[in-house]
């Protein structure tokens, strides 16, 4: 499978060391600079009743 599928990324970032240092990649900073990486739920809060739905591949709290 090719990593731009979006059920082999969200697999690929379960991984801690993958997960880190893609957002290292991403943020072009040393991986070493980031001490934690940790997954959070992927549907976004809606405030208000006719709000779309968003829904993430992934998301990440550094």
């Amino acid at each position: 499978m090719h990593p731009t599928n979006d059920v082999c990324f969200t697999g690929l970032m379960e991984n801690p060391i993958v997960r880190k240092g893609f957002c290292a990649a991403v943020m072009r900073v040393n991986p070493e600079e980031i001490e934690e990486t940790e997954l959070l739920p992927t549907h976004l809060h809606r405030e208000y009743a006719d709000d779309k739905l968003g829904i993430l591949d992934v998301r990440v709290r550094l």
